[in-house]
Protein backbone atom coordinates (compact mmCIF):
# COMPACT_ATOMS: atom_id res chain seq x y z
CA UNK A 1 0.00 0.00 0.00
CA UNK A 2 3.31 2.30 0.89
CA UNK A 3 6.10 2.62 -1.21
CA UNK A 4 8.87 4.91 -1.25
CA UNK A 5 12.95 5.01 -2.77
CA UNK A 6 15.20 4.81 -0.07
CA UNK A 7 19.16 4.80 -0.20
CA UNK A 8 19.11 3.20 -3.55
CA UNK A 9 16.16 0.62 -2.63
CA UNK A 10 12.21 0.62 -2.86
CA UNK A 11 11.07 0.24 1.06
CA UNK A 12 7.00 -1.10 0.81
CA UNK A 13 4.80 -1.37 4.34
CA UNK A 14 1.57 -3.14 4.67
CA UNK A 15 2.17 -5.41 1.82
CA UNK A 16 0.55 -8.12 -0.13
CA UNK A 17 2.76 -11.61 -0.12
CA UNK A 18 2.05 -13.39 -3.45
CA UNK A 19 -0.36 -10.89 -5.27
CA UNK A 20 -1.44 -13.30 -8.06
CA UNK A 21 -1.83 -16.70 -6.06
CA UNK A 22 -2.15 -16.61 -2.45
CA UNK A 23 -1.96 -13.02 -1.42
CA UNK A 24 -1.54 -13.35 2.56
CA UNK A 25 -1.99 -9.66 3.32
CA UNK A 26 0.52 -8.11 5.82
CA UNK A 27 -0.57 -4.78 7.16
CA UNK A 28 2.77 -4.98 9.58
CA UNK A 29 5.49 -5.97 7.38
CA UNK A 30 7.53 -4.21 5.36
CA UNK A 31 10.11 -5.27 2.67
CA UNK A 32 12.74 -3.56 0.97
CA UNK A 33 13.96 -4.55 -2.85
CA UNK A 34 17.50 -5.26 -4.11
CA UNK A 35 20.07 -2.74 -3.95
CA UNK A 36 19.06 -0.07 -7.01
CA UNK A 37 17.07 -3.57 -8.19
CA UNK A 38 13.57 -1.44 -7.61
CA UNK A 39 11.40 -4.93 -8.80
CA UNK A 40 13.45 -7.59 -7.37
CA UNK A 41 11.88 -8.31 -3.82
CA UNK A 42 12.51 -11.80 -2.58
CA UNK A 43 10.46 -12.76 0.67
CA UNK A 44 14.11 -13.12 2.57
CA UNK A 45 13.77 -9.02 2.20
CA UNK A 46 10.75 -8.57 4.59
CA UNK A 47 10.94 -6.94 8.12
CA UNK A 48 7.94 -8.15 10.31
CA UNK A 49 7.86 -4.85 12.30
CA UNK A 50 4.72 -6.19 14.88
CA UNK A 51 7.08 -6.16 17.93
CA UNK A 52 7.32 -2.49 17.36
CA UNK A 53 5.08 0.09 18.15
CA UNK A 54 1.29 -0.96 17.77
CA UNK A 55 -1.01 -0.40 14.39
CA UNK A 56 -0.98 -1.10 10.88
CA UNK A 57 1.15 0.76 8.85
CA UNK A 58 0.10 4.33 7.47
CA UNK A 59 2.79 5.68 5.46
CA UNK A 60 6.69 5.55 4.75
CA UNK A 61 9.01 8.51 4.92
CA UNK A 62 12.73 9.23 5.04
CA UNK A 63 14.65 11.62 7.76
CA UNK A 64 18.72 11.46 7.08
CA UNK A 65 18.69 8.76 4.65
CA UNK A 66 16.60 6.53 6.84
CA UNK A 67 13.55 5.08 6.51
CA UNK A 68 10.65 5.78 9.11
CA UNK A 69 7.81 3.40 9.11
CA UNK A 70 4.48 5.07 10.21
CA UNK A 71 1.91 3.34 12.23
CA UNK A 72 -1.09 4.36 13.58
CA UNK A 73 -0.04 4.46 17.19
CA UNK A 74 4.27 4.79 16.50
CA UNK A 75 6.53 5.50 14.59
CA UNK A 76 9.78 2.65 13.55
CA UNK A 77 13.20 4.13 12.92
CA UNK A 78 15.48 1.70 10.51
CA UNK A 79 19.28 2.90 10.68
CA UNK A 80 20.38 2.03 7.13
CA UNK A 81 22.61 5.22 6.19
CA UNK A 82 25.66 3.84 7.35
CA UNK A 83 25.78 0.57 6.08
CA UNK A 84 22.84 0.92 3.50
CA UNK A 85 24.52 -2.28 0.94
CA UNK A 86 24.83 -4.50 4.44
CA UNK A 87 21.44 -5.22 6.13
CA UNK A 88 23.02 -7.09 8.70
CA UNK A 89 24.50 -4.17 9.76
CA UNK A 90 20.76 -2.36 10.24
CA UNK A 91 18.89 -1.46 13.41
CA UNK A 92 15.11 -1.43 13.85
CA UNK A 93 13.67 0.51 16.98
CA UNK A 94 9.90 2.34 18.24
CA UNK A 95 10.82 5.86 18.67
CA UNK A 96 10.15 6.75 22.39
CA UNK A 97 7.43 9.34 21.51
CA UNK A 98 4.15 7.22 21.99
CA UNK A 99 2.99 9.12 18.51
CA UNK A 100 2.29 7.92 15.10
CA UNK A 101 -0.13 8.69 12.36
CA UNK A 102 -3.86 8.01 11.27
CA UNK A 103 -4.12 9.55 7.96
CA UNK A 104 -2.62 7.75 4.89
CA UNK A 105 -2.94 11.25 3.02
CA UNK A 106 -2.01 13.81 6.28
CA UNK A 107 1.59 13.25 6.60
CA UNK A 108 4.98 14.97 5.02
CA UNK A 109 8.22 15.62 5.19
CA UNK A 110 9.05 19.38 4.80
CA UNK A 111 12.58 20.76 5.26
CA UNK A 112 13.96 17.75 6.44
CA UNK A 113 10.92 17.66 9.32
CA UNK A 114 8.33 15.34 9.58
CA UNK A 115 4.85 16.53 10.29
CA UNK A 116 2.18 13.60 11.41
CA UNK A 117 -1.79 13.73 12.25
CA UNK A 118 -2.46 11.91 15.01
CA UNK A 119 -5.60 11.55 17.03
CA UNK A 120 -5.54 14.50 19.51
CA UNK A 121 -3.67 16.91 17.39
CA UNK A 122 -0.72 17.53 14.36
CA UNK A 123 3.07 17.05 15.57
CA UNK A 124 6.21 17.77 13.99
CA UNK A 125 9.17 15.63 14.50
CA UNK A 126 13.04 16.88 13.58
CA UNK A 127 15.60 14.25 12.76
CA UNK A 128 17.03 15.15 16.62
CA UNK A 129 13.08 14.62 17.71
CA UNK A 130 13.85 10.67 16.48
CA UNK A 131 17.18 9.91 18.09
CA UNK A 132 17.08 7.52 21.24
CA UNK A 133 18.52 10.27 23.46
CA UNK A 134 15.69 12.88 22.55
CA UNK A 135 13.87 14.17 26.04
CA UNK A 136 11.88 16.58 24.52
CA UNK A 137 7.91 16.59 25.85
CA UNK A 138 6.17 15.14 23.25
CA UNK A 139 3.45 17.50 24.28
CA UNK A 140 5.68 20.62 22.64
CA UNK A 141 5.87 18.90 19.41
CA UNK A 142 2.25 19.35 18.69
CA UNK A 143 1.83 22.10 16.55
CA UNK A 144 -2.08 22.57 16.16
CA UNK A 145 -2.52 23.39 19.51
CA UNK A 146 -3.99 27.34 17.84
CA UNK A 147 -6.21 24.83 15.72
CA UNK A 148 -7.20 22.87 19.08
CA UNK A 149 -10.75 23.40 18.39
CA UNK A 150 -11.13 22.72 14.29
CA UNK A 151 -8.69 20.07 14.97
CA UNK A 152 -11.17 17.92 18.21
CA UNK A 153 -14.20 18.68 16.54
CA UNK A 154 -13.42 16.00 13.62
CA UNK A 155 -14.54 12.70 13.86
CA UNK A 156 -12.20 10.11 13.81
CA UNK A 157 -12.73 9.51 10.36
CA UNK A 158 -12.35 12.70 9.49
CA UNK A 159 -9.23 12.71 11.02
CA UNK A 160 -8.27 9.40 9.21
CA UNK A 161 -8.91 11.58 5.93
CA UNK A 162 -6.67 14.49 6.46
CA UNK A 163 -4.98 15.42 3.04
CA UNK A 164 -1.85 17.39 3.37
CA UNK A 165 0.11 19.13 0.93
CA UNK A 166 2.99 21.98 0.59
CA UNK A 167 3.03 25.70 -1.09
CA UNK A 168 6.55 26.00 -2.21
CA UNK A 169 5.89 30.22 -2.82
CA UNK A 170 4.02 30.66 0.41
CA UNK A 171 6.36 28.33 2.66
CA UNK A 172 3.43 26.80 3.91
CA UNK A 173 1.91 23.41 5.15
CA UNK A 174 -1.54 23.08 3.59
CA UNK A 175 -3.80 20.83 5.50
CA UNK A 176 -7.54 20.07 4.61
CA UNK A 177 -9.32 19.86 7.56
CA UNK A 178 -13.21 18.49 7.06
CA UNK A 179 -15.21 21.38 5.73
CA UNK A 180 -12.24 23.61 6.38
CA UNK A 181 -8.59 24.45 4.75
CA UNK A 182 -5.63 25.80 7.38
CA UNK A 183 -2.11 26.52 6.23
CA UNK A 184 0.95 25.95 8.70
CA UNK A 185 4.17 28.68 7.76
CA UNK A 186 7.36 26.53 8.42
CA UNK A 187 8.98 30.62 8.85
CA UNK A 188 7.05 32.51 11.05
CA UNK A 189 5.39 29.17 13.10
CA UNK A 190 2.12 30.16 12.82
CA UNK A 191 -1.82 29.11 11.50
CA UNK A 192 -3.77 31.34 8.95
CA UNK A 193 -7.05 29.94 7.95
CA UNK A 194 -7.56 29.47 3.83
CA UNK A 195 -11.05 30.41 2.51
CA UNK A 196 -12.27 26.40 1.92
CA UNK A 197 -13.90 27.53 -1.32
CA UNK A 198 -10.72 28.07 -3.10
CA UNK A 199 -9.35 24.84 -2.46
Amino acid sequence: KYAKVIQGRLWQGNIVLDPAGVAEVHKDWVSYSELEQYDINPVSNILNIANFGVGNITGIDEMFGNPVILRDNSMIFINIKDNPGTPALWSVREVKHNIGNIASNGYINVKGNLYVCWYNGIYEFSPNNLAETDFTPTDLLRISEPINDTYEALTLSQKQDIRVGYDHLKSEIVFVLGDEVWAWSVVYREWREINSSNH
